[in-house]
């Protein structure tokens, strides 16, 4: 099978979306499937950049231009131009956007982590979008899904808003996770030793790994640890990722890290050493998709502390891989359930195990390419 992978960034490069983009032409790649990488770099016009500076500056109005059409029908030509006189047996994008207004005979097909209604419920209300950008968006979501033979999404949560606000079949649609974007190659063996280890440690770090403070919740998890060290408990927290705000203090319990990019090898390696050295992954996001960074703590062994929100019940199975709580009393269910985690140690390493096996099962990027080439084959074989 040939798949013209199309992308509005170079895909050979893992520092664009995550890293998703990169991830899952390799997990497609090692089940055979030859990739005619598109990649479809279009700078946004002069024009468009001035729409947007004048609606920001004279109505305080954000316009994506990533939703403009004009940006799009860009987008779309410039991969008619790369696709021309190729063979090949299927489009699949890593995104809806670069094949909205894509002309070709073959079949579609998507992956993402919400639709586009579903990302403006999320993460903009409080930003005040132009009533352009909500209409070209929804318009442009709702092309590429009629367009696409299938769309792959990473959560029960973006499924129901694909069908219920897009009108789409559910026979078009998959579910299929993110793999994590670093990479250990731990035997069960292995994972075993380490929790074993963990449990017995007299001091429990929690670790959060975020780049956006307050939406990643960085001050709730910095709280949820200090309850504890009132409650008695021996704990510490190590922070990734994010920019400390202005006047922002940190207590003496948290060890600080900036960002720190997988790109590297020395990057990806603090990054291994600090999952491995913790007790809990916590990450009390106010919106989220489905965190990549779930799938890598799970890789670890590592139980999630979390937030029910988006589609973080899909990655993080409550009660099972790890916990997801209401945003609004995060810190009292978290606090709670590390102290009874902390107490029992056989609640602990089976919730703990729960998380290596859900990652061996749906979140690493060899079971999610298997589905991808399982749900693929058949399409191309109806031509």
């Amino acid at each position: 099978m040939r798949v013209a992978y199309i992308t509005s960034y170079n895909s050979e490069e893992v520092k664009h979306w995550s890293g998703s983009g990169f991830y899952i032409a390799e997990a497609l790649k090692n089940q055979g499937i030859e990739l005619l990488r598109i990649h479809c770099i279009v700078k946004h016009s002069f024009i468009q950049r001035l729409k947007r500076k004048l609606n920001k500056i004279l109505f305080n109005k954000v316009l994506l231009l990533e939703r403009e059409p004009s940006y799009l029908k860009s987008l779309a030509k410039k991969a008619n131009q790369l696709l021309f006189n190729q063979e090949y047996d299927i489009v699949f994008s890593p995104g809806s956007l670069p094949i909205t207004y894509l002309k070709t005979d073959k079949p579609i097909a998507f992956m993402t982590d919400s639709t586009y209604d579903g990302l403006i419920n999320l993460y903009m209300q409080d930003q005040s979008l132009t009533k352009q950008s909500i209409i070209n968006g929804n318009k442009a979501e709702a092309i590429a899904l009629q367009k696409a033979s299938l769309a792959f999404y990473t959560s029960e949560w973006a499924i129901e808003n694909a069908v219920n606000k897009y009108n789409i079949d559910k026979s078009k649609v998959r579910k299929s996770s993110f793999g994590p974007n670093l990479s250990n190659g731990f035997s069960e063996k292995k994972i075993r030793e380490l929790v074993g280890e963990r449990a017995d440690n007299k001091v429990k770090n929690l670790l959060f790994v975020g780049v956006e403070w307050r939406r990643k919740g960085a001050r709730k998890a910095i709280e949820t640890v200090a309850a504890l060290i009132e409650k008695g408990h021996n704990v510490t927290l190590t922070l990734v990722g994010c920019k400390i705000p202005e006047g922002e203090v940190l207590p003496s319990f948290v060890k600080y890290y900036p960002f720190i990019s997988k790109e590297t090898i020395e990057g990806r390696q603090i990054l291994d050493k600090l999952f491995q050295q913790a007790s809990f992954f916590i990450l009390p996001t106010e919106a989220d998709c489905t965190p990549i960074v779930f799938s890598e703590a799970a890789s670890y062994g590592l139980p999630v502390i979390t937030t029910n929100t988006g589609g973080c019940p899909a990655v993080v199975l409550d009660k099972i891989s790890g916990y997801c709580f209401q945003p609004e009393t995060f810190k009292e269910n978290a606090v709670e359930i590390i102290e009874n985690l902390i107490n029992d140690q056989r609640l602990y390493e089976r919730i703990s195990v729960n998380a290596y096996y859900r990652f061996c099962n749906e979140l690493n990027w060899n079971v999610i390419g298997k589905q991808l080439l399982e749900s693929l084959e058949p399409l191309v074989e109806k031509r």
